[in-house]
């Protein structure tokens, strides 16, 4: 029995981020949205560091919700990528089924599966298909 699937491939910089981040807040010159910011972070417990002005405007300092990429993605598919913008049927197909693969796993559903290696190894290439003609689908 064949099974249909559809791989989504993400190539990123790195797998984890800083647990906080720098959120800006507005130029010193808008006097109005500085109170708002400093009424807003002065006090918040959540705040690690800051309020402070760097280059000209405030700055925060905070706790970062998501760290891993696998923890994003599957945060933003959840209920079938709806809140990443996913069209509806595409969502359909992802809340019944999807799995994140990281590292190994995609060397071992790369090993086993050829359509997905072949079509893997054209995106790492990064050739125009009729570049490699020797990667073409067998029917």
């Amino acid at each position: 029995e064949q099974t249909e699937s559809v791989a989504l491939i993400f190539e990123i910089e790195q797998h984890s981020l800083p647990k906080t981040k720098m959120h800006q807040g507005p130029p010193l010159e808008l006097g109005r949205e500085c109170e708002n910011f400093l009424i807003k972070y002065t006090n918040n417990p959540k705040v690690i560091s800051g309020p402070f002005i760097d280059e000209g405007r405030w700055k925060v300092e905070l706790p970062r919700k998501i760290t891993y990429a696998t923890e994003f993605l599957r945060d933003k598919i959840s209920n079938g990528g709806r809140k990443a913008g996913v069209a509806e049927h595409v969502a359909e197909a992802l809340r019944e089924n999807f799995s994140i693969l990281v590292n190994n796993e995609v060397s071992e559903y790369y090993a086993h599966n050829e359509g997905f290696a072949i079509s893997l190894t054209k995106f790492l290439r990064g050739k125009p298909i009729w570049l490699h003609p020797e990667l073409e689908l067998k029917n």
